[in-house]
């Protein structure tokens, strides 16, 4: 059985990448030769983001240290109005520690943490990222039924923008599952075909999200600039074709 093992809180990142539209959680450091490498996992939590960074024992014995590097990724639209985005906990056999999210490559000049969340060690959120407020919301999902064999289109209108207002549409989706197959624009819209990459049959694992994100940003600078970001989340159902 795989247990805690012991990462000081320095030594593990966590990184949003707003375009790619996943978490990455990092640890690095030394560790017992008689433990595996150390890995993360997810673990059931009301109110944010909850990872436990364990590994197995392989032996005994006086130990010598040995260096270690572990990543993890999680297809995830962040932030999320309804919990904490701003740090993600993470379990070690030191104790629980509250891990600030930097969030990169977002559209537009800031970044994207809604206002009057409370950070994991109970601070508000809006003091420590004030300069970065935009306005953001997630719609009703959409229901989606895709066969194994057949393609599903997703399309979204491109936002109209004046001046120097840019704006951007993504799709995120989880690749183990989801593979984007051609993606076009006609007529003031962008259309995506995806296939499945793996069919959801496991215990679990159907249904599966794909979400598209579009963000505009009204080309200002400073207390003036605006970002606003609106998902549409969709679930996608597997489902067998009868003759």
């Amino acid at each position: 059985m795989a247990t805690p093992v012991p990462v000081p809180a320095d030594a593990i990142k966590a990184t949003y990448n707003g375009i790619g539209g996943f978490l990455e959680l990092k640890a690095k450091g030394e560790l017992p030769s008689w433990i595996l490498p150390p890995f993360f996992q997810r673990e059931p939590f009301v109110g944010g983001l909850l990872f436990s960074l364990s590994a197995f024992r392989a032996g005994y014995g006086k130990p010598t240290q040995k260096p270690f590097e572990t990543t993890y990724k999680l297809d995830i639209i962040l932030p999320q109005n309804h919990f904490n985005s701003a740090s993600v906990l993470v379990e070690t056999s030191l104790g629980t520690f509250a891990i600030p999210i930097k969030y990169i490559d977002i559209p537009g000049p800031g970044l994207v943490i809604p206002t009057g969340q409370k950070t994991s060690n109970g601070s508000n959120a809006d003091e420590e990222l004030k300069p970065y407020v935009v306005l953001g919301d997630v719609l009703p999902p959409i229901a989606k039924y895709l066969p194994g064999d057949t393609d599903l289109t997703i399309t979204a209108q491109i936002p109209k923008t004046v001046g120097d207002a840019k704006s951007w549409i993504n799709p995120s989706f989880n690749a183990e599952y989801f593979k984007l197959v051609n993606a076009t624009i006609t007529g003031g819209a962008i259309n995506w075909t995806f296939k499945w990459n793996k069919i959801p049959t496991g215990q679990g694992e159907n249904l599966q999200a794909l979400n598209i994100t579009t963000s505009i940003w009204n080309g200002e600078l400073g207390p003036s600039a605006k970002n606003s970001r609106i998902v549409q989340p969709y679930i996608v159902h597997f489902v067998l074709l009868q003759n």
